[in-house]
């Protein structure tokens, strides 16, 4: 995704945190509700240490067998001299690739022995005691025309070279952006319009079949509010059940709402085409479920983790953990702090189902060289 976004997102939609700056939620901070995946650890006396987990059972997916090479790519560009001081460790660009090397061995062969060339350091999490958020964010897909018609009548804008600039009420409801010639499609849905800009960046698909990439390049300014907060806050979603599709249903039996509460929250995007495939801001292709979003005081651009990762059923509900490989590739506006990761699950309908489930805790362990 396009990095460079939004100041604030949805924090139950902490249900999806999100890429860079125009992805943002509570700043990682999950809701309290039995099945959340937290277990009562052990406090840590610093961000990291040393704790090797019992792996039950690693074998390298479909996906990163196809597209780990993405990764090295960025080790490539790492300088040899380039240090990383996150909380009590020191990392190397060298201990980084020589981390790249023994995972991409294990890629290939599957042979889960190789990860005993690594020590494991096992991140504090939001709790001081393991707990780490996951959330997920993904690539929407959305319907679009060049020109408005009935259904396709709400705008895309690019950004505005004047200031100050109105509010989401003053843009979406008074046309206060009409006729300045900053459209650049338009959409069936208000509400999508909104996810793309928790997002950051999509791909609008056209009535030729014709796709064109859109990234966030600004905002109005104004203070984001977020409106899975205020859904759960007014009861009518519970904090365990909040995510994409639930906001999106509640906002289907409720369509005479959707503009009162999107109105309280008064930030609003802007975007720009874009060329290049969805990238992270560490600048390549991101690798779906593997490919996390992180905060660089805390793990590097370029870290390989070993995550617990929460596994959900078809309702969004935890059903256990599984052991994953993870990769630093993304930044966020809400991901602050050693709590918070968020999962790039791919393009479309369904990943953003999947991303929007994921408000969960797992645990997550930085792997560097012996």
């Amino acid at each position: 995704m396009i990095k460079v976004q939004l100041i604030a997102a949805l924090a139950a939609i902490a249900v999806f945190a999100f890429p860079t700056m125009a992805r943002t939620s509570s700043l990682g901070q999950g809701y309290d509700f039995a099945g959340n995946g937290k277990i009562a650890g052990n406090a840590f006396a610093k961000m990291y240490r040393q704790n090797r987990p019992k792996i039950d059972s690693l074998k390298p997916s479909a996906e990163l067998q196809k597209e780990f090479s993405l990764h090295l790519q960025l080790l490539k560009r790492l300088k040899a001299s380039a240090r990383f001081r996150v909380g009590n460790i020191e990392i190397t660009a060298s201990q980084l690739q020589k981390a790249g090397a023994v995972v991409a061995e294990f890629v290939k062969t599957g042979n889960i022995g190789l990860l005993d060339q690594f020590e494991f350091y096992q991140i504090e999490g939001e709790d001081g005691r393991g707990n780490v958020h996951f959330t997920g964010y993904y690539t929407p897909l959305l319907p679009a025309r060049e020109k408005p018609d009935k259904v396709f009548c709400h705008p895309i804008y690019a950004m505005p070279r004047f200031k100050p600039l109105p509010t989401r009420k003053e843009i979406d409801h008074e046309q206060a952006l009409a006729r300045k010639g900053l459209e650049l499609a338009y959409t069936s849905s208000l509400l999508d319009n909104f996810f793309l800009s928790v997002q950051g960046s999509g791909i609008l698909e056209f009535e030729d079949g014709s796709r064109k990439k859109v990234g966030y390049i600004g905002s109005n300014g104004h203070p984001y509010k977020s409106v899975g907060k205020m859904l759960v806050n007014s009861g009518a979603i519970p904090a365990e059940k909040i995510s994409l599709r639930s906001i999106r249903a509640w906002f289907d039996k409720h369509p005479d709402k959707l503009a009162e509460v999107l109105n309280q929250n008064p930030s609003y995007s802007f975007y720009a085409w874009r060329q290049k495939v969805i990238t992270g801001a560490a600048g390549i292709s991101l690798i779906p479920m593997h490919s996390v979003a992180v905060d660089q005081s805390c793990i590097p651009y370029g870290a390989c983790l070993l995550a617990e990762v929460p596994q959900l059923d078809a309702e969004g509900r935890l059903v256990g953990h599984a052991f994953q490989l993870l990769f630093a590739h993304d930044c966020g506006g809400a991901i602050r702090g050693p709590g918070h990761l968020d999962l790039y699950h791919g393009v479309g309908v369904e990943a953003g189902n999947r991303a929007g489930d994921l408000h969960h805790y797992g645990r997550v362990w930085l792997l560097l060289p012996r």
